[in-house]
C-alpha cells in the first residue's frame, strides 16, 4: 500500500518545490531539505545518470510536480501579489509552514553531532544572511532594471543557486531589482526569449558549483548543515511584512503600506498557524509513507 501511495506523495512534494522555488522568500532548497530529498537532487545535478539510475523512482514523480507546482505558482502570482493584503498572508502562511519544519530539520542536521565549528557555522551563515536578505529587502525607492537577455540568464545564476543552497530565496533579490514580475510574465507566457536564457543561467550554477556543495556535505556535514539551518531561520526571520512592500498593479511596480490592526493580525496569525499544522501533517504523513529504505538512501 505504501508503494502505490509513494509516488503520489512525491509528486505533491514536487508541487510544493515548484510552488516555493516561485514564492518570494522562499526557495526551492529550502522545500528539498524540508521533504528530505535534497541530498538526491545535489547528485543527480552533480553525478545525472548514475543519481538517476539510483533514485529515479523517487526524482520521476517529484519533476512531474515540480512543473505543476511551478506553472500553478506562476499563474497564481500575477493574481496574488496584485493585492498587497493577499500577499501579507501569503508570506505569514509560508512562514508557518517553515517554522513547522525547523524542528525535523534541526534533529537532521545535528544527527552527526554538534561541534564548535558546527556552532559558528550556524551563527555565521544566520547573520550573513540576514545581512543579505535586508540589504536586498525593497523600501521607500526600488531598482527596476530592464529585461533582457543578460538580465535573464542572471535571473537563473540566482535561482540556480537557491536551488543548491537552500534558504536563499532569489525571488527577494529579483523583486527588489524589478525583474521579478518581468521574469514571471514571460514564464507565464512561454516566451522562450525568457525562459531559454533564464535556464541556461540556472545550468552554468549547476555545471559550476553542485560538486562543490556535495563536498561540503562529505567532508563537513554538521558544520554545513547546521550553517544551513542557520540561514533557513534568517530567511524566516527576513520575510516577514513590514514597512512597505512592492505589489504590481496592471504591470505597475507600486508600494503597498503594511499595517496592523486587530482583523490583520488575528489573519495572520491564522495563516501562521494554518502553515504550521500543514508542515507537522505532511512530515507526520511522510514518515508514514515514505519506507525506510528510501530514508537511508536519501
Amino acid at each position: 500500500m505504501k508503494r502505490f501511495y509513494l509516488p503520489l506523495w512525491r509528486a505533491i512534494q514536487g508541487i510544493f518545490i515548484g510552488i516555493g522555488a516561485m514564492l518570494p522568500g522562499i526557495s526551492g532548497g529550502v522545500m528539498c531539505v524540508l521533504f528530505g530529498i535534497y541530498r538526491p537532487m545535489m547528485e543527480l545535478l552533480s553525478h545525472p545518470i548514475r543519481a538517476f539510475k539510483k533514485y529515479w523512482s523517487l526524482i520521476a514523480p517529484v519533476l512531474v510536480g515540480w512543473v505543476g507546482g511551478f506553472w500553478i505558482a506562476s499563474a497564481l502570482l500575477a493574481v496574488l501579489f496584485a493585492d498587497g493584503q493577499m500577499q501579507v498572508y501569503a508570506v505569514w502562511l509560508f512562514i508557518g509552514l517553515i517554522g513547522g519544519t525547523l524542528p525535523d530539520l534541526w534533529k537532521t542536521a545535528t544527527e552527526k553531532g554538534i561541534t564548535r565549528s558546527s556552532v559558528a557555522s550556524l551563527l555565521i551563515c544566520f547573520a550573513l544572511a540576514l545581512v543579505f536578505f535586508f540589504t536586498f529587502r525593497g523600501g521607500e525607492e526600488t531598482v527596476n532594471l530592464p529585461g533582457g537577455f543578460l538580465a535573464w540568464i542572471f535571473c537563473g545564476i540566482t535561482w540556480g543557486i537557491s536551488l543548491i543552497i537552500p534558504g536563499l530565496s532569489s525571488s527577494a533579490l529579483l523583486m527588489y531589482l524589478g525583474l521579478y514580475q518581468k521574469m514571471n510574465a514571460g514564464v507565464q507566457a512561454l516566451d522562450f526569449s525568457v525562459i531559454l536564457p533564464w535556464l541556461l543561467g540556472i545550468l552554468l550554477v549547476v555545471v559550476f558549483c553542485t560538486r562543490g556543495v556535495n563536498l561540503l556535505f562529505e567532508k563537513a556535514y554538521a558544520a554545513t548543515y547546521q550553517g544551513l539551518f542557520g540561514v533557513m531561520v534568517a530567511s524566516s526571520v527576513a520575510i516577514i511584512p513590514y514597512g512597505k512592500i512592492t505589489v504590481e498593479v496592471d504591470g505597475v511596480d507600486t508600494l503597498f503600506d503594511v499595517v496592523y490592526n486587530t482583523e490583520t493580525v488575528l489573519i495572520s496569525l491564522a495563516c501562521v498557524l494554518i502553515g504550521f499544522v500543514v508542515a507537522i501533517v505532511m512530515d507526520r504523513l511522510g514518515d508514514k509513507i515514505v519506507p525506510k529504505d528510501e530514508e537511508e538512501q536519501a
